[in-house]
């Protein structure tokens, strides 16, 4: 497929943040260590954002609510995205919780590409985003609101925050997502074991210690390399196993809506 149109800012990880095995070798080896874990996910006070609409917000319900177009055109590929450490570092409190180096233009590169693509492939890609999130209910509100507030909801199909880490793999099940992307190995592992055909990239960018091969996912050290890896992306040939009766996470928790098109259990 094409690469995507988009200019990255330069990023200076030093030596141990690059990465040094290719993609070929990713699924070679699993070190043994386990990586201290940075926990994103606690409830210091973090106050939340007022969600009446503004003009900008109402434009970006539109694109949502307005999107009509077939996805059979396309070659469609839905990505899970976790929030702390993936797209947020510096957290809650920040104005931009979308704030790791690239992630904004990464995500707005995707949400655009078959709108831009120019790929003389049959079938352009479609990249569907969601995210998929581990947080208390009133974190969650609180996540919900700034991403709104910062007129960046529409680049989400919808939001999921659990209360449980182990959760996150029945929303992907749920919404059938072929990718996903955390900085927790622990969760990746769990996703696998309930649907190995998912596609896991563990995002280690602020991981103290980061690992350059593994058997069972792909690996990131930048947006620059998540985007390198869904360029390269083949999907199985047998995708994602779709939930089926009594699968659904309306069947399986008592789900809350938070706002249009975000849910908490």
């Amino acid at each position: 497929m094409s690469g995507f149109d988009i200019e990255f800012e330069e990023e200076d990880f030093g030596s141990k943040n690059q990465n040094n095995g290719d993609n070929g070798d990713l699924f070679d080896f699993e070190a043994d260590e386990v990586p201290q874990e940075r926990d994103y996910d606690s409830d210091d006070d973090t106050g939340v954002i007022d969600a009446d609409r503004t003009a900008k917000d109402g434009e970006d319900d539109k694109k949502i609510d307005g999107e009509e177009e077939s996805d059979d055109d396309y070659e469609v590929i839905r990505i899970g995205l976790d929030i702390g450490g993936v797209l947020s570092d510096v957290g809650d409190k920040a104005v931009h919780l979308i704030d790791v180096p690239n992630a904004l233009e990464s995500i707005d590169a995707l949400f655009n590409h078959h709108r831009t693509s120019t790929c003389p492939e049959q079938k352009k890609r479609k990249y569907k985003l969601y995210i998929v999130s581990y947080s208390s209910e009133r974190r969650s509100g609180t996540r919900y609101n700034k991403i709104v507030a910062n007129g960046h909801g529409h680049y989400f199909v919808e939001q999921y925050y659990v209360s449980d880490r182990n959760y996150k793999k029945y929303v992907l099940r749920h919404v059938n997502c072929h990718v996903m992307i955390d900085d927790k190995e622990s969760i990746l592992d769990d996703i696998k074991k309930l649907d190995n055909n998912i596609i896991t990239v563990l995002f280690q960018q602020y991981n103290d210690q980061k690992k350059t091969k593994h058997r069972r996912h792909l690996l990131a050290n930048s947006w620059i390399d998540v985007m390198g890896l869904l360029e390269k992306l083949e999907l199985p040939a047998a995708k994602t196993t779709a939930a089926t009766a009594g699968d659904s996470i309306y069947d399986m928790f008592e789900v809350k809506s938070l706002g249009p098109k975000c849910w908490f259990f």
